[in-house]
């Protein structure tokens, strides 16, 4: 039987998308499984999510491989462009739901090789199905419990047709283009041009932003990302944003800030750090059926996938490009990208680790590329190695990249060599490639304080970034049953109050993992309530421990060479 609990305000109830039969999002009133409704849909600017219902994964009615035809219809997503025409200015303007980011320089297809040549954009050198048998097994055979390495295997290769991963963004006002019968309804409040500000001439001068507002993403889509299996308690659970979002509007902290529309990235904005067959292989999953989600998901590193990973991956990636680009034009102070799935270990050309596009990665790029910004700091704290991170920036000399993890020898997922401490980037970026991996679990706040202070802040003010992006990854919180660490919400506090030092204030927080829902929750609120103004939280532990005062002695003796800061 199908629950069709109301869900007209989040605060009440959480539907969890991992139904064994299917999801219906809010206000769907119980429209059956076998009917494709007609709906007409709202740009997702305030609690009220788009009413869609999703298909049922758990059967093998989806198409097969050899019956799948793509073409812009089936590419279309269910989250309908809002378009009108402003009559002064024949200017089109088209509203935020679902809608492909629409750039000055991506008119082309994004499949065409010459546009990709003509972008400022610096091309990359690098490129099982069992059933739980309960809920507290399934925690201990989680794939983040068991490092495994990483293989280099191509994934599976579905669909040999590219085909713009977002659809077109058609300035048509008809609705005769609209996949399943939606509809478009008007929504002024919730449109607006699809022009980029003007790029800031200089982001070292720059008026009062004391009276800007915290910014945010969140959207319950990012949800309907959830495992095949139903009656497996998964680590990266889709409840995580959720309990975040709930943490913070208990708080009182959503209050005061403000909510950033989600845009989809285009394909363009993912092909400056995925290759166009990561991409390709991404895109199929949602016409997959279940056989054929399973054996990806066996043939792959540490992940899960169902019909709606790769809309809510355009999500997560689309919601920190949105926060980042508000945030350098000062349309906000600082902001948090409550979404997932994380990304900072996919690599250009492979998924693993829960993560399918490097959300961070792509912000960075947009950031560089199209709003002139020069120089940006990603600093790291999730408990796990970025190795994708690492890989796509490792010869970017103007991105700065500072990883904390643990490493245990490389032992650690993702057991890359990668995150150890003798790794600083190439030659043309030597020195911008900054590990520090703890050597065991139990690390305290007083450890994160102590390298923070030699190491992460001294960098970072002499790197001197024009925008600084976490990687904010809370599963080194205390009572993450992965991570194994005893990092406080306060700690979380003073590192997010220290980095605010940094780029005048420009700090955007994308979330990454954290797997205890609570302590995630307590933490990523504790990040906000700094965010919003509010002072850091004081410590309790003010010793490192003597395993943190080594390895942040071996770290400054490897980069006190590119450093000056560093030096004794």
């Amino acid at each position: 039987m199908t629950d069709t609990t109301d869900m007209t305000d989040l605060d009440d109830e959480f539907k969890d998308a991992r139904s064994d039969l299917h999801v219906v999002l809010p206000h769907s009133n119980g429209i059956p499984t076998d009917t494709t409704p007609s709906v007409e849909i709202d740009t997702p600017v305030a609690d009220d999510r788009p009413h869609v219902l999703a298909k049922n994964f758990f059967s093998d009615d989806a198409p097969s491989e050899d019956e799948i035809d793509v073409d812009d219809s089936m590419t279309s997503t269910p989250q309908v462009q809002q378009v009108s025409i402003e009559p002064s200015t024949h200017t089109t303007v088209i509203a935020l739901a679902g809608s492909a980011r629409d750039d000055d320089d991506d008119d082309e297809d994004d499949d065409d090789d010459d546009d990709l040549k003509d972008a400022e954009l610096t091309p990359l050198a690098a490129q099982g199905e069992a059933e739980a048998s309960s809920s507290m097994s399934s925690i201990s055979n989680s794939p983040m419990m068991k490092p495994k390495r990483k293989t280099r295997a191509k994934m599976p290769h579905y669909v040999d047709t590219y085909v713009d991963p977002v659809g077109s963004s058609d300035t048509d006002s008809s609705t005769s283009d609209l996949p399943h019968g939606l509809k478009r309804k008007r929504s002024p409040s919730a449109t607006r041009r699809r022009v980029h500000p003007p790029i800031i001439p200089t982001m070292r001068h720059i008026k009062s932003r004391r009276n800007l507002k915290t910014g945010y993403v969140y959207d319950i889509f990012m949800s309907f990302h959830a495992n095949l299996h139903p009656y497996d308690l998964h680590p990266e659970d889709p409840r995580r944003i959720f309990y975040i979002y709930r943490q913070m509007q208990e708080e009182g902290l959503l209050a005061s800030c403000q909510r950033i529309p989600i845009v989809k990235p285009t394909s363009s904005d993912i092909t400056t750090v995925h290759t166009k067959d990561h991409l390709r292989q991404l895109q199929a999953t949602q016409h997959m059926t279940r056989k054929e989600l399973l054996h990806l998901e066996r043939n792959g590193d540490s992940l899960y996938v169902n019909g709606h990973t790769y809309e809510s991956s355009l999500y997560a990636a689309g919601g920190v490009i949105e926060v980042c680009r508000a945030v350098v034009h000062d349309e906000v102070k600082n902001g948090f990208a409550i979404v997932r799935p994380p990304g900072h270990h996919a690599e250009p050309d492979e998924f693993m680790g829960f993560c399918f596009l490097n959300n961070v990665a792509i912000a960075t790029k947009y950031c560089r590329h199209k709003l002139g910004v020069k120089r940006v700091m990603i600093v790291d704290w999730d408990v796990h190695f970025g190795n994708g991170t690492y890989e796509v920036f490792k010869n970017d000399e103007h991105v700065l990249y500072v990883s904390l993890h643990r490493y245990e020898d490389a032992t650690f997922y993702p057991a890359d060599e990668n995150g150890d401490y003798v790794k600083f980037g190439s030659s043309k970026a030597a020195g911008k490639m900054v590990n520090v991996p703890w050597p065991s679990a139990g690390m305290t706040d007083a450890d994160y304080m102590h390298a923070f202070h030699q190491i992460v802040m001294p960098v970072g003010h002499e790197f001197n970034p024009d925008l600084v992006i976490v990687s904010a990854g809370f599963d080194a919180a205390s009572g993450d049953y992965i991570g194994m660490c005893h990092v406080t919400p306060a700690g979380y506090s003073q590192m997010t109050h220290m980095l605010m030092g940094l780029a005048g204030g420009r700090l955007v927080m994308a979330l990454e993992g954290g797997y205890d829902l609570t302590a995630t929750a307590e933490s990523a609120a504790a990040c906000m309530k700094v965010l919003v103004g509010e002072p850091p939280a004081p410590l309790t532990i003010a010793t490192p421990s003597q395993t943190a005062v080594e390895t942040v002695k071996k770290v400054k003796n490897v980069q006190k060479l590119f450093w000056r800061s560093l030096g004794e």
